[in-house]
């Protein structure tokens, strides 16, 4: 299944309810202003899945991979999309909570959902699909932070506007509570977190695609190689 807003929000929903059960029933309206009846945390992480998918799909998106193997006069194919890892969901968790400054009970379940349960779903459902190379015909690529320094800071760059974008564009969020305003004070406010935390979880992506060429000189070769999330 590819990375879709629509089947990672209803994950990440899903997760929220186990955490917050009587969260089915936190539903709101005001007739006054045009807001119609919603749930307000299933529109929150709609709202919130929309802009990250977004983000971390877009073109400018570029993932590396230090490609190491044998040297072919033809350029070496990727087998298949593979499958990725975000091994640092927890620090960013920890991370999201520290900056946002909540200290109520129910801060570190939420913030493991709006952040953790965000990314460790787009692992579950997103693949990494690499480019064909130049250099490399069999080999095997990889894929970490270490060859990625700047991709949190594209993320993020990517998510601000987005998020802002997204909320807005839901109806549920305006400020003083008219759809089409911009998001309210308080949550744009916290949107950067939301931003950073989750494009600094991203970007610890880690991942082995494989690649398999013809015509195999005799000798090691290594290049970059790049790819996207599907």
């Amino acid at each position: 299944m590819p990375l879709e807003a629509s089947a990672l929000s209803s994950l990440v929903f899903a997760d929220h309810l186990v955490a917050f059960p009587l969260a089915l029933a936190a539903t709101r309206e005001n007739p006054s202003t045009g807001v119609l009846s919603h749930n307000v945390p299933e529109e929150l992480i709609k709202a919130l899945c929309s802009a990250f998918v977004s983000a971390v799909t877009a073109d400018n998106i570029v993932i590396l991979a230090a490609v190491a193997g044998a040297a072919d006069v033809v350029p070496l194919t990727p087998v298949v999309p593979v499958t990725f890892s975000l091994p640092g969901v927890d620090v960013a968790v920890a991370g999201f909570l520290l900056d946002q400054g909540w200290t109520g009970t129910g801060g570190p379940a939420f913030a493991d959902v709006v952040v953790g349960s965000v990314l460790r779903n787009t692992a579950v459902l997103g693949l990494l699909q690499m480019d064909s190379g130049k250099v490399v015909g069999t080999g095997t690529g990889t894929v970490s932070p270490a060859s990625n320094p700047g991709l949190a800071a594209l993320v993020e760059g990517n998510l601000n506007p987005l998020l802002v974008t997204a909320f807005t564009d839901s109806g549920y969020f305006g400020q003083d509570d008219v759809p089409g305003n911009t998001v309210n004070e308080t949550l744009a406010a916290q949107l950067p977190t939301y931003a950073s935390w989750l494009a600094q979880g991203f970007a610890t992506i880690t991942a082995s695609p494989l690649y398999v060429g013809n015509g195999s000189v005799p000798s090691a070769a290594a290049e970059v190689g790049t790819g996207a999330i599907t």
